[in-house]
């Protein structure tokens, strides 16, 4: 017992030294690190209890006595400092003084997170001390989003740290970030607002959707990861939490998948059978969904599908001299989207696509079906679209000039019951190659457009388009008469206070 009462200090700080190094060191020690504490806690009081002769000589001391008011003020000052320091970090406030509000989420994200009607979970994967930039906006994100719902349940994990929870999403970079909820999963890999709202908005939807890329006539591989495949944008579809499939039997079949959300014609290079076209053609009637992508190599059986939506394609490519991709020439000519359409809205004046090899589109209204028609991209006025193949130059009255469209969405109501929907939907292209892996990164924009025609083709209204935020900056000016009071202010007011402090303070202690 003797022997405890000595080392009993000792114990004391080997404990508590040991709590907080376990702590920093294993933050998920939490419950060893409490006991630890709790032992050393113990051994301190017990050390206070077996030296209370001495500390009661101590502090009957006289020079105690004298110090003993300095130790009280400073603890009390170190106190006040924390206290305030622990409300803050618990009761954080911001003001977001800029003109767009550039640090505040937006009012679409605001009134999203809001209405969510179940939980959803997020977890961000940044490794402390790489891209600090990153997983501090995202941190701060997170904040953001779970002061409007209680629903919202966000945290960052240290990949480094929580091996079994990478090897359980599958995460392959830093920076992914997982949105889950009723069983479905999106990633994420970019700390954009509207990617983070978007996702929680898919999870959070009744379904996943499904998506059928016809094959079987010589159309792009979703497999295929060489230039010519789909396998990139399948890929971003899939993180996007749509579910993709291969429609390789149709002309067994003869029949569209039920659970066909949206098909996807990819530029089909051998003829498609007539029985086939009719399946397509019995599934849009329906209220069906389709992306056609033509192409000047597509077999010319598709124009069975888009003559009946009065579409036609013309036996042009479209030149343009002035606006072009760098070193590929003017067979890649600029492509402008048509801002605030339904796969346009987020779209600026910088925004500018790429489509290799692209034909003109024309269609004429249908006015007894009550189809709509909607054009969404198009070349620009400098564009023409060149119908000799030899030599390219704007023939008047032989050529069309631009602006030719490229783009189009239509719609058409479905009459009758027992219908797949009450409205049928085709976004058609007339161009294959800018959604395929080699050309749908030449612009940052090809894949938004892709994406933004499926979001529309299912009807996923629901989710946001933000525009980019602005990073001007106002710059106050100031005349030369106010720039002279701030230096006057700084260079004579500032260093007179400072000294008319010290006079009077000198004065009054004088006094004493």
């Amino acid at each position: 017992m003797e022997k405890l009462k000595k080392i009993s200090f000792l114990l004391a700080s080997i404990f508590i030294l040991g709590a907080l190094a376990t702590k920093m060191a294993k933050p998920e020690w939490q419950l060893y690190s409490n006991i630890a504490t709790g032992i050393g806690v113990f051994f301190f009081l017990l050390s206070l209890y077996n030296e209370r002769a001495s500390l009661k000589n101590f502090f009957s001391a006289r020079s105690t006595k004298y110090g003993f008011n300095s130790v009280v003020m400073v603890i009390l000052t170190l106190a006040l400092v924390g206290l305030a320091n622990w409300v803050v970090s618990r009761h954080s406030w911001k003001y977001d003084a800029t003109k767009n509000k550039s640090f505040s989420l937006s009012s679409l994200t605001v009134n999203a997170v809001k209405n969510l009607k179940q939980p959803v979970k997020i977890t961000a994967f940044y490794t402390y001390g790489d891209d600090d930039a990153g997983r501090n906006k995202m941190k701060t994100l997170f904040e953001d989003y779970k002061k409007h719902s209680g629903k919202l349940d966000a945290k960052i994990v240290d990949p480094m740290r929580n091996l079994p929870m990478v090897r359980q999403y599958g995460v392959e970079r830093n920076g992914t970030t997982i949105v889950e909820s009723g069983g479905q999963k999106v990633t994420v890999t970019t700390t954009n607002e509207e990617d983070i709202t978007n996702a929680i908005l898919k999870v959070s939807s009744a379904k996943q959707v499904t998506i059928y890329f016809l094959q079987g006539h010589k159309e792009p591989s979703i497999s295929d990861m060489e230039g010519g495949g789909f396998s990139a944008v399948v890929e971003q579809l899939k993180k996007s939490n749509y579910e993709v499939k291969e429609l390789g039997d149709l002309a067994a079949k003869n029949k569209i998948p039920d659970d066909c959300g949206v098909l996807i014609i990819g530029g089909p290079s051998v003829a498609l059978l007539d029985h086939e076209i009719t399946a397509i053609l019995n599934y849009l009637a329906a209220g069906g969904r389709a992306l056609i992508l033509d192409d000047p190599r597509t077999d010319a059986s598709l124009s069975k599908v888009l003559g009946a939506y009065h579409v036609q394609t013309g036996n042009d490519i479209i030149v343009d001299n002035d606006c072009n991709f760098p070193l590929a020439g003017p067979v890649v000519p600029c492509v402008v989207p048509k801002q605030g359409t339904a796969v346009a809205r987020e779209f600026d004046n910088r925004a500018v696509l790429f489509f290799p090899e692209v034909k003109s589109l024309t269609y004429s209204s249908d006015k007894d079906a009550k189809a709509t028609y909607t054009v969404v991209a198009e070349s620009s006025g400098n564009s023409w679209g060149e119908t000799d193949k030899e030599r390219a130059a704007f023939d008047e009255g032989k050529d069309k000039k631009g602006p030719l469209t490229v783009g189009l969405l239509i719609t058409k109501p479905v009459e009758g019951t027992n219908q797949k929907d009450n409205e049928t939907r085709v976004a058609i292209f007339s161009d294959l190659s800018f959604s395929q892996n080699q050309f749908v990164n030449w612009s940052p924009w090809n894949y938004r457009l892709f994406s933004n025609s499926i979001a529309w083709l299912t009807e996923q209204e629901n989710l946001i388009h933000l525009p980019p935020k602005s990073t001007q900056s106002d710059v106050m000016m100031l005349s030369s008469t106010q720039m002279n009071y701030i230096l006057l202010l700084i260079v004579i007011g500032l260093p007179l206070a400072v000294l008319a402090s010290g006079i009077f303070v000198w004065a009054r202690r004088k006094k004493l």
